[in-house]
């Protein structure tokens, strides 16, 4: 099968880069393209200044740790190109096709195989204050900022929860590792009575009244500010809002599970042959450890497929 690479790689994250970076050991022919990371607003969390909780990177800014990978991947002969890849599609003769975009310019590039590994986009509410702190004070991941805003570090030893199901409400324990008191924010909706009985039975606090505003100064979250003017002081708001998965994820058709992460088999291979994913695209929880060695399996699947392919025939 004649192509001109034999593994396209969409997204320039952790788990596209470490996918990357073993294919090109495995001497396949791979292209990255990427939207453009170096830019923080088209990062998931771009507010972040800190990687923090994987070992070897634990206090690294994440444009440095970006700038490792990249060097890792030039020693291999692998650039990350700027570009929007628009849509994949299939020739007769079974090659993969894919359009890239940059500009007012595109290109049509055959490939043996294509893996997303695009990530998710958080979908704030609009809730006043909570772009403003997003990433700094307010955050879904406590694992990867609870523990700079605990400790010594925190100014009245309160979290609260924003929950706009009770899925949300059910998490509400975790978070007793790194606060004295939690605060659960419903926002008006009415939480299941064995459920509020039960936390409150363990001292977690609940608030049904609907949620104003956040009042912050610049990133750092200072209160609540609920229906009627009244204030809840907090050192660190958690919300996990909904996650769009991209254009292209939408336009492929992909089989979705009811997460709504994107359904791989054993091989990361999507419901489209010849199509793998990987990263918070396919897989929970959202940090950096579980995307490298998420883009690693990934990458390990490819190159095996392609050697089985090459030495016994096509599948």
């Amino acid at each position: 099968m004649h192509t001109e690479v034999d593994l396209i790689v969409v997204g320039a994250g952790p788990a596209g880069l470490e996918a990357a970076l073993l294919a090109a050991r495995a001497r396949l022919r791979v292209r990255v393209v990427d939207l453009g990371r170096d830019d923080a607003s088209l990062r998931r969390n771009g507010r972040a200044v800190l990687a923090e909780g994987t070992v070897g990177l634990d206090h690294v800014a994440p444009s440095e740790v970006r700038a490792r990978a990249r060097e890792s991947l030039e020693r291999h002969g692998v650039h990350v190109e700027l570009g929007e890849v628009t849509d994949v599609g299939r020739r007769d003769d079974g090659v993969l096709a894919v359009t890239i975009a940059d500009g007012a310019r595109s290109e049509v590039v055959t490939t043996r195989r294509v893996l997303l590994a695009s990530g998710l986009v958080d979908v704030l509410p609009p809730l006043p204050g909570l772009a403003e702190t997003w990433g700094v004070s307010s955050f879904s991941c406590p694992y990867c900022h609870g523990y700079e805003r605990s400790g010594e570090a925190a100014r009245t030893g309160r979290w609260g929860v924003l929950a706009h199901e009770v899925g949300a409400l059910k998490t509400a324990p975790l978070y007793t590792r790194w606060a004295r008191e939690v605060v659960l924010f419903t926002d008006g909706l009415e939480p299941p009575r064995e459920l509020r009985a039960a936390h409150e039975a363990a001292d977690l606090r609940y608030e049904t009244a609907v949620v104003r505003a956040l009042r912050h100064d610049e990133d750092r979250l200072e209160a609540v500010v609920l229906e009627g003017d009244r204030e809840v002081a907090l050192d660190v708001l958690v919300h996990r809002p909904p996650r769009t998965r991209g254009a292209l994820i939408e336009r492929l058709g992909l089989a979705v599970d009811p997460q709504g992460l994107v359904v791989v088999d054993g091989r990361t291979e999507t419901s489209m042959k010849g199509v793998h994913a990987c990263g918070d695209l396919t897989t929970t929880p959202h940090q950096i450890v579980f995307a490298l060695a998420d883009g690693a399996h990934a990458a390990m699947a490819i190159a095996s497929s392609i050697a089985f392919e090459d030495t016994l025939g096509r599948r």
